[in-house]
């Protein structure tokens, strides 16, 4: 059985019991395998074949050792759902690769307020042309959700002029959920792109989708990664990134007793709650979501306010 015939079969089998955002990552993986190593079949995959795989092939892309390890999970999956098929035998060649894979050199961490509030101050001050930049680094702070979360959204998310926004689609399940916006500055920013737009619009219209995950996010991610290097040349040496607004939302969270943690996990997309269908109702739990927000909008403002943003 070939590994591209077995992954086909495999993803097949998942479809429609997990999110597609798991599908399309384990399709990444098997494709890329495919590409570095050969179809060849599943039974023939060795220890060797795949240490050579991780050494010569997906170390040297460059990517993130977080993301090596995926790449190799997924692998092991599809080699374990092949064994009991008795499309392979053996230990999996998988198993222990991901202890190979080296550390990163530096824990990633979140902006500090002087440096979060000096950054948007500089997303602010550029040219009306690259606006985008600073509208969405708002609205990541004042929601704290992934740069994918926001960059997706569609003029139909927003349901409403008092900042009631859904996320239709995510990273996982748990990140279909609803954001509530309370900033006024952030309200502004949603109502006027909505404005004489079509409810299957994008919201920000100038992202182009790219990247091997073909996502809107990718360009704008390139975008402030170089403004912040502009703003912060040791960024990098300092473990800054752009997910460090996420970061910081984190620790906003942690220091704002008034939201316990089951609700700041359903607020970031990090757990799924209850089912979707009371998530996107006028329920109970749309109220307490809403309120955690304007909590969270009102600790962000205090923190933020406190060095003069």
């Amino acid at each position: 059985m070939p590994v591209s015939s077995a992954g086909k079969q495999h993803l097949e089998s998942i479809e429609g019991k997990v999110s597609q955002g798991t599908i399309d990552g384990r399709k990444r993986s098997i494709s890329t395998f495919i590409e570095n190593m050969g179809d060849v079949p599943i039974a023939n995959v060795s220890p060797r074949m795949t240490a050579s795989w991780l050494t010569n092939h997906l170390e040297p892309s460059g990517k993130a050792p977080k993301t090596l390890a995926k790449y190799i999970d997924n692998l092991n999956l599809l080699w374990k759902w092949s064994f009991r098929r008795e499309w392979c035998s053996g230990t999996s060649p998988f198993m222990d690769l991901k202890s190979e894979i080296p550390k990163a050199e530096k824990h990633k961490r979140g902006f500090s307020d002087e440096a979060l509030k000096g950054f948007l101050g500089y997303l602010r001050g550029l040219p009306s042309a690259k606006r985008v930049q600073y509208e969405v680094a708002l609205l990541l702070v004042y929601s704290g959700a992934r740069l994918g979360d926001i960059c997706e959204l569609k003029v139909r998310s927003i349901k409403s002029e008092n900042g009631e926004v859904h996320i239709f689609k995510g990273k996982s399940q748990a990140a279909e959920r609803v954001l509530f916006f309370h900033n006024p500055e952030c309200l502004e920013i949603l109502n006027q792109r909505c404005e004489g737009k079509e409810p299957n619009d994008q919201l920000f219209h100038e992202l182009k989708r790219g990247g091997e995950d073909n996502r809107l996010s990718h360009g704008l991610s390139n975008r402030m990664r170089y403004s912040l290097e502009k703003f912060m040349p040791d960024a990098k040496a300092q473990g800054v990134d752009i997910h460090s607004i996420r970061r910081w939302a984190g620790t906003v969270f942690d220091n704002t007793p008034e939201i316990h943690s089951e609700l700041a996990d359903r607020m970031v997309g990090h757990k799924a709650g209850r089912l979707l269908s009371d998530v996107y109702s006028d329920g109970p739990e749309n109220t307490r979501l809403s309120e955690g927000f304007r909590m969270f909008s009102g600790a962000v403002e205090l923190r933020l306010c406190k060095i003069g943003f």
